[in-house]
């Protein structure tokens, strides 16, 4: 019947968001840009877990991010585990060469806000990263989602709410989760295909 089944507010809220904001991705293949090794693979799991797959980049690819990615403590392959988060124009320049991979049809970017705004730089720091993420999207022009993640205290939490912001006015969905992003990502799919054969 062309109908989404969600099991709770949270999932419909971030459905919407999905409809409100995202152009309909080409394909299922996901590129995962951000920081926090386990948050990586965890992000991986949580891809493939709905539908959406995480493609390897290819060596092309992997050679133009070593060019600018730290050896220590990051991973190239995809997902990209990378602490240029903090260096907004290398996190910049990280998003758009994984997004040059032609097998690429959608960019989850995640970000995390304790270490960011609690002992990197603050809040200052984070909108310059958030500037770059923007711009990073707009000149890819492929479907993007970023993922906020905070552990909720009050002066983070601010911060939250004040990137969120700057993010969806400039047209990008924001998730708490990459589990929540890749759910509403795979849903949102899953309906236009489901509407394509139907046609």
């Amino acid at each position: 019947m062309g109908v989404l089944q969600v099991n709770n507010l949270d999932e419909m809220a971030d459905l919407l968001l999905a409809f409100l904001y995202l152009p309909v991705p080409r394909g299922r293949n996901v590129g995962v840009v951000g920081i926090g090794g386990g948050i990586s693979v965890q992000a991986a799991d949580d891809c493939e877990a709905v539908g959406l797959h995480v493609y390897p980049l290819p060596p092309e690819i992997r050679a133009e991010l070593k060019k600018i990615t730290p050896e220590a403590g990051t991973s190239i392959a995809n997902p990209i585990d990378s602490t240029l988060m903090f260096s907004p124009e290398e996190f910049y320049k990280t998003i758009t060469i994984t997004a040059s991979c032609q097998q690429i049809d959608l960019l989850i970017v995640h970000m995390t806000l304790e270490f960011g705004i609690g002992y990197l730089g603050g809040i200052q720091m984070m909108q310059a990263v958030a500037d770059n993420v923007i711009r990073a999207g707009k000149k890819t022009a492929k479907p993007m989602a970023v993922v906020l993640r905070t552990a909720g205290s009050l002066p983070i939490w601010q911060g939250f709410l004040e990137l969120r912001e700057r993010f969806q006015k400039a047209g990008f969905p924001v998730f708490p989760t990459v589990a929540s992003a890749a759910l509403a990502l795979g849903r949102f799919l899953q309906y236009h295909q489901s509407r394509d054969r139907n046609e």
